[in-house]
């Protein structure tokens, strides 16, 4: 997202353009880039999060039906 200022001369009514970036930059790319970055980030540590909680509840669950424990129908029983 670049900044083009055109100036013109009263005189002679030359006119010249000005870029905040050369050509071949591209800034908002860049900032682009990073915000996504960021954004795969925090999606990566919430999937490993909700990954371990499952397998923890997982590993939970059959340590208890290992134990003698069934659960059917969401109630236990022994």
């Amino acid at each position: 997202m670049g900044v083009c200022v055109t100036s013109k001369c009263l005189l002679c009514y030359v006119e010249i353009e000005y870029h905040n970036e050369k050509p071949g930059d591209d800034f908002s790319k860049y900032f682009q880039e990073k915000f996504f970055q960021g954004l795969w980030q925090a999606a990566n540590i919430s999937v490993e999060n909700a990954l371990e909680a499952a397998c923890e509840k997982l590993q939970n669950s059959v340590l208890g039906q290992a134990n003698g424990e069934f659960i059917f129908n969401r109630e236990q029983e022994t």
